[in-house]
């Protein structure tokens, strides 16, 4: 009965991973200084590149916790040249730990959360892309 209810947190932990990724890249597009926004998932063999609201449901189901996979959010942001494709954030699911790690690529920005934490996925999303946008102010 245990394993179960451990599952079903799994899980539930993995959609509001998916959910939190696809308000970022929502925001990322709807952002003019972001273009060719991109989902990677199971090391880049699955690529979510638009309507990604409606495309959610397809990276939900999954089969083994510990067969998941990163979620890479990729975007170019012009004003960075030394990286024409650079990746703004990694959320590093890590279903033995309950909770998934945010790193924000080129800044040693490195934060956990966990279902235990009670954040809102709206929230936490608008956050996570403000630091994203915080490496570029002048």
């Amino acid at each position: 009965m245990r394993n179960t209810q451990a599952s079903k947190e799994i899980i539930q932990l993995w959609k509001f991973t998916v959910d939190i990724a696809i308000k970022l890249c929502e925001l990322l597009e709807q952002d003019h200084n972001y273009k060719n926004i991109r989902l990677l998932y199971e090391n880049g063999q699955m690529m979510v590149s638009n309507n990604f609201k409606n495309q959610k449901e397809l990276l939900y189901p999954i089969s083994s916790e510990s067969k998941i996979k990163s979620l890479w959010i990729n975007a170019n942001n012009p004003n960075d040249f030394e990286n024409p494709m650079q990746i703004q954030a990694v959320l590093h699911f890590q279903p033995k730990l309950k909770n998934t790690v945010c790193l924000i690529w080129k800044t040693d920005e490195q934060f956990e959360f966990s279902l235990q934490d009670n954040l809102d996925s709206d929230t936490l999303a608008q956050d996570i892309f403000a630091k994203v946008e915080s490496k570029f102010a002048i």
